[in-house]
């Protein structure tokens, strides 16, 4: 996967280029339940990676040409933070190697991991907002 290129889903069969702007990607995934959350913010459910069924969020810069500029992955099947963070840390893992930064165990004892790819930084933490939440973020720095 060429992360600094853009987000190759599986389903549906699709490779998202960063440089896209917020109509090509209404255009584009019109026909996959694209829900308009907020101005400048999308999600669809797909799945990528290794089989992980999951919604993603995009945002859209009115700043930067309207392009892409981060990817928010939200897991369908939680049952349980810590397992859901551990299965997404080794999918990540597998994906895109080892990270190269993490702070200390910040929640439920987990570390928070950081890769960084030219442009690209992904963040994979729990945090604690209302109840836990697990982060996947993907952005173009």
């Amino acid at each position: 996967m060429k992360i600094t290129k853009g987000l190759k889903l599986k389903v549906p069969d699709s490779f998202i280029l960063w440089s896209i702007n917020e109509i090509e990607f209404r255009e584009k995934f019109n026909h996959c339940n694209l829900s308009h959350v907020t101005t400048g913010y999308y999600v669809i459910v797909a799945t990528l990676f290794n089989d992980l069924n999951c919604k993603i969020g995009f945002y859209f810069s009115s700043e930067i040409h309207n392009e892409l500029n981060k990817i928010e992955i939200f897991d369908t099947k939680i049952n349980n933070e810590i397992t859901s963070f551990e299965m997404n840390q080794k999918i990540l893992g597998q994906q895109f190697g080892k990270p190269q930064n993490y702070c200390s165990k910040e929640v439920l004892n987990k570390n928070n991991y950081i890769w960084h790819f030219e442009n690209i930084k992904i963040t994979h933490c729990l945090r604690y907002r209302f109840g836990y939440e697990e982060i996947i973020w993907i952005e173009k720095l």
